[in-house]
């Protein structure tokens, strides 16, 4: 187990060392820092640039979201005993969360963008570079919140649905990371390979198992999962609209 996150941060740094070197020359705009910067700053700048539709969507998923938190720990319940009369699942389950590491995510889309950039192949390149980015930027809002939410996780909370702690680096489990790792990649390789219309459906139904896995482990609530997989979705998106 070791040796293989020890060749997987090995990769990782290999394959930042070789977009370092390829987003060298390119102009400010196409600069890999300065795209995460604007990604950052458009999300904060958001609301302003809001419109009618888009209210009613942010509404919504409020909405649902306020309904999930609501029933969390009945949610959670039935996840349990679903999971106690499945042994299986704690079987898969590990195998599917996987896919969320962020880490893992990240040495992907270096290993795409690197044969790109060997094998000259620009769409390959791009899907990485756009990759790294959507994740980085997930990584960015994803720690952001968590840190300001600082709720408990499902294994030993204090109170039904976790104690909201606020501002507290111990308690992290709103939103939850994994999923939001996994939607960001599923939504770049859903939209840059979309011509293939198995790839969509496979990379979501992989993400949405990946968000699911990670609350019959026990590791996060409902709205943990679903506030996840928005955050990744919605920087992936922001991320693919400058490719």
């Amino acid at each position: 187990m070791k040796i293989a996150k020890f060749s997987t941060v090995i990769m990782f740094i290999s394959f930042c060392l070789i977009f370092l070197l390829t987003t060298s020359t390119l102009s400010k705009e196409d600069n890999f820092f300065y795209r995460v910067g604007e990604d950052v700053w458009t999300g904060f700048t958001a609301p302003k640039n809001m419109r009618g539709e888009d209210w009613f969507k942010f509404s919504l998923f409020t909405t649902v979201t306020i309904s999930l938190i609501a029933n969390d720990q009945q949610i959670h319940d039935g996840v349990e005993k679903f999971r106690n009369r499945n042994p299986s699942v704690d079987k898969v389950g590990p195998r599917i969360t996987v896919l969320g590491e962020g880490l893992y995510d990240l040495a992907f889309f270096g290993l795409i963008g690197g044969s790109g950039y060997f094998f000259k192949n620009e769409k390959a390149k791009e899907t990485g570079c756009v990759g790294f980015e959507a994740l980085t930027a997930t990584g960015f809002w994803t720690q952001l919140a968590k840190f300001i939410f600082s709720r408990e996780r499902p294994g030993n909370p204090t109170v039904p649905g976790g104690k909201w702690w606020w501002f507290d680096f111990e308690h992290d489990a709103f939103p939850s990371g994994h999923t939001a790792s996994v939607f960001a990649t599923a939504t770049v390789i859903a939209e840059q390979y979309k011509e293939h219309q198995i790839v969509p459906i496979i990379a979501y139904s992989l993400a949405t198992c990946a968000g699911l896995s990670r609350m019959t482990k026990g590791a996060h609530w409902a709205s943990d999962v679903l506030v996840g997989a928005a955050i990744g979705y919605l920087s992936a998106r922001q991320a693919l609209k400058k490719k």
